[in-house]
């Protein structure tokens, strides 16, 4: 998952990059834009690289098995889908209302005209059932990558417990090195005094 997070953030971040370029170099058309329409460009190309940044740390992480970078990615796929949950009551919202706010196009014959969404039935359950599958599977993601960190802390855990102990750990078990302790006659089981 952090490897596709990675390639589709990165191409999301490169794009907006490229049109922020295209536009600041008035090329493609774009002569008339706004500083609105340039700061909405700026931020999504700014999240998506940090998107793109987190997503690399997190595929390190799941190869070295990094406990840190683990977590850093499992909060960035938590926030991604209160984000996708959110963005998607938005868009059921205009699916639904068939408005969208202050928006006006016009084509080529110089005709205005509105962006209200005029949907049928059919077309209003696909979406619907889109978004839900969308947020179901970044909800299943999120559950998993969030488990997987759980269990490198527990993995830790364990580790570092048996690793306190006092004996070396390169040392043998069929070989010791100190003598035991109810071998000698006073300590034996069935010793005579």
């Amino acid at each position: 998952m952090s490897l596709l997070t990675l390639v589709a953030s990165g191409a999301a971040a490169a794009l907006a990059w490229y049109i922020l370029w295209e536009v600041d170099h008035h090329a493609s058309g774009f002569t008339d834009v706004s500083s609105d329409s340039k700061i909405v460009v700026i931020v999504a190309g700014s999240i998506f690289t940090v998107i793109a940044l987190i997503s690399l740390f997190g595929f390190i992480g799941a190869i070295g098995a990094n406990r840190r970078f683990i977590k850093a990615y499992s909060a960035l796929v938590w926030v991604v889908f209160l984000l996708t949950l959110a963005g998607g009551g938005v868009f059921l919202y205009a699916v639904f209302s068939g408005k969208t706010k202050n928006c006006e196009f016009t084509d080529d014959q110089g005709n205005k005209h509105s962006c209200a969404l005029n949907l049928k039935l059919w077309e209003k359950v696909v979406a619907t059932v889109a978004v839900v599958v969308d947020v179901f599977i970044t909800l299943y993601v999120a559950v998993v990558i969030g488990r997987y960190a759980e269990q490198l802390d527990d993995s830790r855990d364990y580790y570092a417990a048996y690793s306190r102990a006092e004996s070396n750990p390169k040392q043998g078990l069929l070989n010791p090195t100190t003598q035991y302790p109810y071998s000698d006659n006073t300590h034996s089981f069935g010793a005579q005094a």
